[in-house]
């Protein structure tokens, strides 16, 4: 299920915010694999996903009964999902400096 959300969130090379290998792991969506500069949000699995992201992965696995972790497999126990302020400052300074070469 997680390979097919990946599949069509294809990176957009041109977006400064893309993955790329000096990006710190902790910083990039593990769905999108984007820097999560923008809405990070820490979900009952205890992963943080950028918040459209793991929206859009609640919407197209809602009708199966439960909703599993994309990360896990394992079911979440709630929808709940609290804003990371601490990742979203930590990848807009990294995205600050990596644009300050």
């Amino acid at each position: 299920a997680i390979e097919t959300l990946k599949a069509s969130m294809t990176p957009n090379s041109s977006h400064p915010a893309a993955y790329d290998a000096v990006t710190p792991d902790g910083l990039t969506c593990p769905i999108s694999f984007q820097l999560m500069t923008n809405d990070p949000v820490l979900a009952a699995d205890g992963r943080t996903y950028e918040r459209a992201v793991i929206e859009e992965w609640f919407q197209r696995n809602q009708g199966s009964g439960c909703i599993l972790s994309p990360m896990t497999g394992e079911p979440l126990q709630n929808l709940h999902l609290q804003p990371n302020i601490a990742v979203r400052t930590m990848a807009r300074e990294h995205e600050r400096s990596a644009q300050l070469g």
